[in-house]
């Protein structure tokens, strides 16, 4: 571990607990001088791989800098911190004040097209947010487990884990793949290209999970698969399968919007954030006022 339970770092934060690591990077819940929770996020220098990295530092670091939005997890503290082993970034957010939105689907087995509808549109309005950025931003690793519903603002949905944010890109990808959900990245993905699409991609099968609380082509995976086999497992599913089935949706409009956001077809699916939001909350006041 890089840091001990009941070590302060920088005289702020306060280390209560590790919540999970890897070779270069650990995540714990911290406290401030107030006792109030939040989330660090510290990676050990030497051991973070290059492609993570950016003119000395952190990449998701530098991406959380610029990326401010209601529907995104916020960075509040970066910092340096250095022991006998080297130097080490770190980053504070705040803590998960809710539950996630894998951890409501598996409470309730599916939701309302009403409560999917509103949390689909506040993931949408975060993505729209990161694509439109002067560089022009991906979240990258869309998934049940990546948005939190806050409790600090009525289960408001926000995006979380930036640890694969990137620019568009052709080719390898500038950051770890191998915890990445195949089954809600599209096709393209596989083949390293990562545009609009992919998010929108993702996000909409999301929303296919909400709806029917089940993942997109009903791919389940064993624990011990690798990466390569998961893949090829959802290749296999989409192949045998074709079009995702939107049978189980009763809604027509959401039929319409589920089978665009997956369809298969790079062409055949939406190009930008701002056409699905269209087709949503097209005839719906409530989602417009």
């Amino acid at each position: 571990m890089i840091l001990k339970q009941g070590q302060i770092v920088n005289n702020k934060w306060r280390i209560v607990y590790l919540i999970k690591g890897n070779p270069y990077a650990e995540s714990y819940r911290v406290e401030d001088e107030s006792g109030n929770p939040y989330f660090m996020k510290i990676y050990r220098l030497k051991n973070t791989p290059e492609k993570l990295l950016e003119n000395g530092t952190v990449r998701e670091i530098v991406w959380s800098l610029f990326i401010k939005h209601k529907n995104i997890i916020s960075m509040i503290d970066n910092g340096g911190y250095k022991d006998e082993e080297g130097d080490c970034r770190y980053l504070v957010a705040n803590y998960f004040s809710g539950e996630l939105l894998s951890e409501l689907i598996q409470r309730k087995g599916k939701l309302t097209a009403k409560r999917a509808t509103k949390i689909f549109l506040e993931m949408l309005q975060g993505l729209q947010y990161m694509h439109n950025m002067k560089s022009g931003c991906l979240h990258n690793d869309i998934n049940p487990t990546n948005v939190m519903l806050s409790s600090k603002t009525g289960g408001t949905a926000e995006l979380i884990d930036l640890g694969h944010v990137s620019t568009f890109f052709m080719g390898t990808p500038p950051f770890d793949t191998a915890d990445l959900d195949p089954r809600y990245a599209s096709g393209q993905s596989f083949i390293g290209k990562y545009d609009e699409r992919n998010d929108i991609f993702a996000a909409t099968g999301v929303f296919y999970t909400m709806l029917t609380g089940r993942a997109p082509w009903d791919v389940e995976f064993k624990p011990d698969m690798t990466r390569k086999e998961k893949i090829k497992l959802v290749q296999k599913a989409r192949s045998e399968q074709g079009e995702i089935n939107v049978d189980d949706i009763k809604d027509k409009k959401l039929k319409a919007v589920v089978s665009k956001g997956l369809a298969l077809g790079y062409n055949d699916r939406y190009s930008c954030v701002e056409e699905i939001m269209l087709d949503l909350i097209e005839g719906d006041e409530s989602q417009t006022a």
